[in-house]
Formats: structure tokens, sequence, C-alpha cells
């Protein structure tokens, strides 16, 4: 099994698993796709950002607000539209609203799957954001190289603690690998050299600038998404007030149509006195249709009826 590596001609530097990511693209002619875990104000979104901001800087670019987005509809309009060069980066926050594990998003994940499918050897970085990662849909999970989850913000030191590790998913059991990145350096004091495995790594908060764009990005696309979640919600209050709800008579009348003449004959003895004992309800039908019945056989049916949605009168 094989781990991420990373090999320094001396020290070690910072931001190791980001220089993974760039020379995964630069180098080996591959995508990078990345998801931040964790739970809310564990520092997701920013960590992502930052990490977007350093791994552009390593190509000589410059990471925006511009990619950042809330919508996997709008990253497959600027592939489509401006096929961006390599080394592209795109962050895609709240991955589970965008293309969650829910069934009646089951259009969105399929283009969202194909998407991710087919976009990988355009060699783009993409970064998303999500509390837990099965809350993004199964195809696309198997698409992501790398998880960082992320532990806690550090407020003193402006640092968010995280885990980072390499997804390796088996190709014959539905399991998942995961590993710690591998950094070999030289040891100055003796030209020995060093491997060790990274465990947690610190990330910085990004820029200010970076920050404010975000976060009126944000804030646009929240007060959009509650107005259609309002609109959604309207319509379908709308929609089951022209529907209408059903009398108690009209359930009724179709939970008696399931009855068996037996069960009928139950029925009618309750509704002539429901405060008739089991032996009064035996004497009742056979009084009046000729049946023989037991207690025992009343007992049972009421079961069944009730199974069937009967309720006993009062």
């Amino acid at each position: 099994m094989k781990f991420p590596h990373v090999i320094y001609k001396g020290l070690p530097k910072s931001n190791s698993w980001c220089r993974w990511a760039v020379n995964r693209v630069k180098n080996n002619n591959n995508s990078c796709n990345i998801r931040f875990t964790g739970e809310t104000g564990s520092g997701k979104t920013y960590s992502a950002i930052s990490w977007a901001e350093t791994m552009a800087k390593m190509m000589g670019r410059t990471f925006t607000a511009d990619g950042i987005y809330f919508s996997i509809r709008d990253i497959i309009e600027e592939v489509a539209e401006r096929d961006p060069k390599p080394g592209t980066i795109f962050l895609l926050d709240e991955q589970q609203v965008a293309g969650g594990a829910k069934e009646h998003q089951s259009k969105k994940n399929k283009a969202y799957g194909i998407f991710m499918s087919t976009v990988r050897s355009k060699r783009y970085i993409f970064l998303s954001t999500l509390p837990f990662a099965d809350m993004g849909d199964k195809q696309v999970r198997r698409l992501f190289h790398v998880e960082v989850e992320t532990q806690g913000i550090d407020k003193l030191k402006k640092v968010v603690r995280c885990k980072p590790r390499y997804l390796e998913h088996s190709r014959i059991k539905d399991k998942v690998y995961r590993k710690r990145l591998v950094i070999t350096f030289t040891d100055p004091k003796n030209g020995i050299r060093l491997s060790r495995k990274l465990g947690t790594c610190d990330i910085s908060k990004p820029s200010e600038d970076i920050i404010k764009a975000f976060e009126i990005k944000k804030a646009n696309f929240q007060r959009k998404l509650y107005k259609q979640l309002s609109k959604e919600l309207s319509d379908f209050e709308t929609e089951k007030a022209e529907v209408g709800v059903e009398s108690p008579e009209e359930v009724k009348k179709k939970v008696h149509k399931l009855f068996t003449p037996y069960q009928k004959y139950i029925d009618e003895a309750y509704n002539l006195n429901p405060n008739f004992i089991q032996g009064e309800v035996v004497a009742y039908i056979n009084q009046k249709y000729g049946i023989r019945g037991s207690q025992s056989k009343v007992a049972q049916n009421i079961i069944f009826m009730t199974n069937k949605g009967w309720i006993r009168p009062l």
C-alpha cells in the first residue's frame, strides 16, 4: 500500500500537505480532491481557504473569493464555458447543500459524480467542506484523495488544529485506508536522511481580504437559499391544502373495506355497544348471524383489524 510522500533536500518546510497536492498536479499529471470535515465552528472553511491560498502561491498564482462556490452547477458552468488551465483551484463550501446524500437530490448527485469523474484529466485542485464525510454522495466520496478533519481553533495562535489523511479506497472491499503523509529530509547535524509521518498539522488563518469577500459572498448565497426553501415549503403547504385531508368517516369507510366478513360483524357489534366484552361480541354474532365463534377468535381478529387501521368505538 502506498503512502503520500514529500522529499526535501534539507530541513522540512511548512505546509507539506499543500506541497504534496501541488506536486501531484504539476509533476504527476493528476488532479487532487481534498475534503474538509468537522463540527460546526471547527474552522473547516477558513482552513480550506488558507490551503487554497497557500497552494496557489506555490504555483505562482493568487486565489481569490471568485474561486469559492456554493453550487456544483456553477463550477460545471465555469469549466464548460472557460476551460480553466491546469492547477486551477475550486472550493465548494457546504458540499452537503450542493450535492448531498439524500435521495431527492439524485439528479444533482448524478451530475456531480459524472463531473468529478470526467474532470480528473484537467488536473484541477478541488476543495470542499462538509460536517461529515457520509453527508456526501458515495460515488463522489470515492473520488477524494485527502480528508482533513478540523479538530478545533486555537484562538491564541490563530490556527486550526487538523488531522489530514490520504484516502486509499480498496477496489475489492468497501473499505477506506487512511494514511499519514511521509516526509523525508536531511538532518543538518549529521547529514543523515530521515523520514517521519505527520499526524496533525496547524493551518493558519487566511488573509483578511479574502475573508471579507467570502463572508459577503456567503451571506448573499444564504439569502437566496432561504428564499428558495421558503418558496418550496409554501408550495408544498399550498399543494397539501388543495389535496385536502380525509374526514374520519372517509377513513373509516376505507378501513372497513379491508375487513373480512367476521371482522365486519365485530365492528358492527362494537358500534352497537362499545362496552361489549369479547364474550358478548361472540354471543351477538352467534345470535344474529348464526356463526359460532370464541373469545380467542374475536381477540385475534381485533389485532388484525387494528393493524389495518381500525379504532375501537368509545
